[in-house]
This record gives C-alpha cells, sequence and structure tokens, in this order.
C-alpha cells in the first residue's frame, strides 16, 4: 500500500471502487487510505455475494457503485489487484 499512498500524496478518495479479493485486501486499503469502513460497503457487498472473481472484480464494486451513486465531484479511486500481488489503481472524479 506504500506505492499507492505516496502517489496519491495527501489526496484521499471519497468513493472507493476496492477490489473485493477478500476482507484482508478490503480492510487494508480502507485502513491505508483512513476510511470509513462503510465507505466500502460495495466491496463486501460484491464478495459476499460473488466471492473473488479475479482481478475483473473490481467491476462488480464498480456496477454496485452506479446503482448507488455518489454525489458528483466526490473524488474515486478504483483498485484491483491480480496474480502475484499485481496492482493497478485510478483516480479520477464521480460525475453523475
Amino acid at each position: 500500500m506504500g506505492p499507492l499512498v505516496d502517489w496519491l500524496g495527501p489526496w484521499r478518495p471519497t468513493v472507493p471502487v476496492v477490489h473485493p479479493g477478500g476482507p484482508g485486501i478490503i480492510d487494508t486499503v480502507s485502513a491505508s487510505l483512513g476510511l470509513d469502513p462503510q465507505a466500502a460497503r460495495h466491496s463486501r457487498d460484491s464478495l459476499a455475494e460473488n466471492g473473488n472473481l479475479g482481478g475483473a472484480a473490481v467491476l462488480d464494486v464498480l456496477r454496485r457503485t452506479h446503482r448507488d451513486p455518489p454525489a458528483s465531484g466526490d473524488g474515486a479511486l478504483m483498485v484491483a489487484f491480480g496474480p502475484g500481488f499485481f496492482g493497478v489503481a485510478c483516480r479520477g472524479t464521480w460525475l453523475n
């Protein structure tokens, strides 16, 4: 998580779209970014209903976020993980 936190600098998302690879991944990303545990509810729901579907599982979290959209202009961060502990992230602004 160090490189991700360094890359973000002081900016923190209000809309986390976190890969539902497991409770540890969701908890670690949330804690590292100083997020309220409720912020990752879509990730937890996706994990409970679908399990870990691999790197593309984050797209289900994104779908859930679209169904329950945050405010337009909120800062969004999508974080996904893959085999061999490969991670990717993209940062943006949520627009409704």
